[in-house]
């Protein structure tokens, strides 16, 4: 398991989103955003892999508790321990 911490961005692909990511990740963290529109997040994905960042998505609707809940339960947490 990475010894890194790990950062959770909601809203990744929005404007703020992506700085905060990018600023993160080049801080040396493990960054996972979270994504709401499949459409959006492929695009925001290419776009940060042509520029060297390596973040990983997870869809979840943060204003929705169960939502946000299965997306860190099932998603996030299972990622962080297979790296």
């Amino acid at each position: 398991m990475n010894s890194k911490r790990t950062v959770l961005v909601t809203g990744a692909t929005g404007g703020l989103g992506t700085a905060m990511c990018k600023k993160l990740h080049k801080d040396g963290y493990n960054v996972v955003g979270n994504y709401h529109t499949k459409e959006k997040a492929e695009k925001w994905m290419g776009q940060m892999k042509s520029e060297g960042f390596d973040i990983k998505l997870f869809y979840g609707d943060v204003s929705d508790f169960n939502s946000a809940a299965a997306m860190i339960k099932e998603k996030v947490w299972q990622w962080k321990l297979q790296n």
